[in-house]
């Protein structure tokens, strides 16, 4: 009995690990760390790791990923359900940064690295259409808005959707959404 359990382990840690490398072979199209949580609740939740994340706000995140850490991506730091740039920037770090809106990455012509995200795309025209990048107040005005919702076409845009190849979690949109809306504030 020991002997199966022993192999169910270890059977485990390898799809784990098969998850993981296939997550992060995704390269721009999701975070590095093969995080799949889009967990969203209004108290606090409990990892498996024993470690906890929550508030009462609406924008509160908390999981556990498949490699064990808690996930607090998009997670309201403030308690008051205000979600800050902060917020913001962390899911462009975990989504969007690395391999590609970098200097060096594939599209390095927009930068959301978080020394100069905030200057680049708000109140500042898209490329690609004739809509600001991100228009304070209007998620139907910022082009961002489109390309993370897949509707960039509709709005004469061109190209896939961001992240490439996957969209973002319910969670992570809501708090971009939230952002927007609330005047996309610094």
């Amino acid at each position: 009995m020991t002997k199966a359990l022993g192999f169910m382990n270890l059977k485990n840690c390898y799809l784990a690990a098969f998850a993981a490398l296939g997550l992060s072979l995704a390269g721009c199209a999701g975070d590095d760390t093969g995080d799949t949580d889009s967990t969203t609740n209004d108290s606090a939740t409990t990892s498996t790791s024993g470690s906890t994340s929550g508030s009462t706000g609406t924008e509160t995140t908390g999981g556990t990923d498949t490699t064990g850490d808690t996930d607090t991506t998009g997670t309201d730091t403030t308690g008051t359900g205000e979600v800050t740039y902060a917020d913001v920037q962390a899911i462009w770090d975990n989504r969007c940064v690395a391999g590609c809106h970098m200097p060096g990455g594939s599209k390095a012509d927009l930068s959301l690295e978080s020394a100069v995200s905030y200057d680049n795309i708000v109140s500042k025209q898209s490329a690609q259409v004739t809509l600001n990048i991100v228009e304070p107040g209007s998620t139907d005005q910022s082009y961002l808005w489109n390309k993370l919702n897949n509707t960039q076409l509709d709005v004469g845009g061109s190209g896939a959707q961001m992240p490439l190849g996957q969209s973002l979690p319910a969670d992570e949109l809501a708090v971009v959404e939230k952002w927007i809306t609330d005047g996309a504030n610094m």
